[in-house]
């Protein structure tokens, strides 16, 4: 898994922070990438909060400001530390140590443990009511973008087989996602990501 930068620091901070900063370190968690690239204003508004709640947070970190965490995230990301290829480049670096067939066998392992998962009552109780609202919907918009296009699609071809329900949002020139503006209150919007 990819830590990035503060990571453990705001973990570690996280439950003596007040409610507005513990907003503002949950936004850093969750989006180490907009906070190399954005501006902290950008940032602030995204996370539902004032620019100055996010200097406080800096602050209570040690930074002099929030450029200065700001800029630590942004050296992680050109270092290649964040997003995809952090994650492709740790996985690389546990390949190589592990070698192939315990990567191999972590994969399936962990695979295993979701697949069980799905068996307990309160997954099973989701998937039957995720099942109901999709059976009664008149019409299902798929959506998958990225590494998720491919579930997303498939779904969408099986939905093919019975009947004409599922609408893909997909295609060129970014204007797949047009017929959602035919949705309605009857109907699903089915996203994998």
């Amino acid at each position: 898994m990819i830590r990035a930068p503060l990571t453990d620091a705001i973990v570690e901070a996280f439950d003596s922070l007040p409610s507005q900063l513990q907003d503002a370190a949950r936004y850093l968690l969750d989006n180490p990438e907009d906070v190399a690239l954005l501006s902290m204003r950008e940032q602030a508004r995204r996370a539902g909060l004032q620019p100055w709640t996010m200097v406080r947070l800096a602050k209570r970190l040690g930074f002099e400001g929030y450029e200065s965490l700001r800029s630590l995230y942004a050296n992680a990301m050109r270092q290649g530390e964040l997003g995809f290829a952090g994650k492709a480049n740790t996985q690389l670096a546990h390949q190589q140590e592990v070698g192939d067939r315990a990567l191999a066998g972590e994969m399936v392992r962990s695979l295993a443990e979701q697949i069980a998962g799905l068996g307990e009552p309160e997954q099973l109780d989701a998937l039957a009511t995720a099942a109901e609202r999709l059976y009664t919907a008149r019409r299902i918009f798929c959506l998958g973008l990225r590494s998720s296009h491919p579930v997303v699609a498939h779904f969408y071809y099986v939905m093919s087989f019975l009947g004409e329900k599922a609408v893909m949002l997909d295609g060129a020139s970014g204007t797949g996602t047009d017929a959602i503006r035919l949705a309605t209150s009857q109907d699903i919007l089915f996203v994998v990501s």
